[in-house]
């Protein structure tokens, strides 16, 4: 069963907040989202496509000197919600955790929760027990996570930024995908300052030393200060979000 990104949904457009930002660039959200059909369809027909032949479309789309970098943007941003969900993983369907959508839990579960795959990436307990004995297995740590995080957020703004500045004219297409970016590159600081938060208290509760509990605090403060940036962006952009399977809401 192959289903695609708006199956299920109204072909409207249904999530914008038409208020505060103009989307009339399309009806319909095949239109918003002709690079994903475009993607899904001539990859699953042949996945040796080059990327030249997306962002050619993207040249199309933004002009010449801009279409290079929004899609670099976009294919570096796509890659922090898989990350997210690989290394938090509460659950392994939507309907359990949807890292988008949500704050993946307090500290606690952040310490108790297991990654996806567990066999590549290290959880917070099996980091902070590395760490404490001197040893290491050769997976992805939760610093390095972080980093990954992190270097995803920086650099897809900063691509996203130079698109802006060599855009032949402004676009509200553009300007939605901006928002999407700096989006996402808020959800990827806030889970890094979450779990960099997370290894702290553990940290503190194995070992009895409490140099670690300031560390804690303050990343959980710099995590919170990330959502509610990220809650005043997507505010703007988007409508409330009817998720009624799960958070019956």
């Amino acid at each position: 069963s192959l289903e695609p990104i708006n199956c299920y949904y109204p072909q409207l457009d249904y999530y914008h907040n038409a208020i505060h930002v103009s989307h009339d660039y399309f009806r319909w959200l095949h239109e918003r989202d002709w690079l994903w059909y475009m993607m899904w369809g001539r990859l699953t027909y042949d996945p040796e496509t080059p990327n030249e032949v997306f962002i050619r479309e993207c040249k199309k789309r933004f002009g010449f000197d801009a279409g290079a970098d929004v899609f670099e943007s976009l294919k570096i941003a796509s890659r922090i919600v898989p990350l997210i969900y690989s290394a938090h993983c509460m659950s392994p369907d939507h309907r359990g955790m949807a890292p988008e959508q949500e704050t993946g839990g307090d500290l606690n579960n952040f310490i108790e929760e297991r990654p996806f795959d567990t066999s590549v990436m290290q959880s917070v307990k099996e980091y902070v027990a590395m760490r404490m004995t001197g040893r290491s297995d050769g997976k992805l740590t939760t610093p390095e996570i972080c980093r990954m995080l992190r270097g995803y957020a920086d650099e897809s703004l900063a691509v996203m930024q130079r698109a802006l500045q060599a855009a032949d004219k402004p676009s509200k297409e553009l300007d939605c995908i901006r928002m999407d970016i700096e989006a996402l590159a808020l959800l990827a600081r806030y889970y890094a300052d979450k779990f960099e938060s997370a290894v702290a208290l553990h940290m503190m509760r194995q070992s009895g030393h409490y140099e670690y509990y300031e560390p804690a605090r303050e990343m959980t403060q710099r995590a919170h200060e990330h959502w509610r940036k990220l809650a005043e962006l997507t505010d703007i952009h988007f409508h409330p979000f009817l998720e009624k399977l799960r958070l019956h809401t």
